[in-house]
């Protein structure tokens, strides 16, 4: 059960979230929205993770390196696809395009 509520909380999230980036795409373009969440979400993750001490140099150095290659595709089409998804929340109405990704 606790599982189908955190599923509920992110489906609310994802449906708040277009509307305050077809917003803020109204200011900026899509690449800079891209760079800037990235770069937060690099900071807010780094941070926690150094704060808790959940991470260290001598851990991502002793990291298996497939997992790593593997991670980094994952990030690369991760970069791809959320550039291309604010580019057309740009072109386009939120509903629609959450409609069409949520397939």
């Amino acid at each position: 059960m606790k599982g189908e509520v955190l599923a509920l909380i992110i489906a609310m999230m994802w449906g708040i979230f277009p509307i305050i980036e077809k917003k803020a795409l109204e200011y900026i373009d899509p690449s800079t929205a891209l760079f800037l969440i990235v770069s937060m979400n690099f900071l807010l993750i780094s941070s926690l993770y150094i704060l808790l001490g959940k991470i260290s140099i001598e851990g991502l150095k002793s990291l298996p390196f497939k997992p790593v290659v593997f991670l980094a595709l994952v990030s690369l089409g991760s970069v791809i696809s959320t550039y291309l998804y604010y580019k057309a929340l740009k072109l386009s109405s939120p509903s629609k395009i959450v409609l069409i990704t949520s397939v």
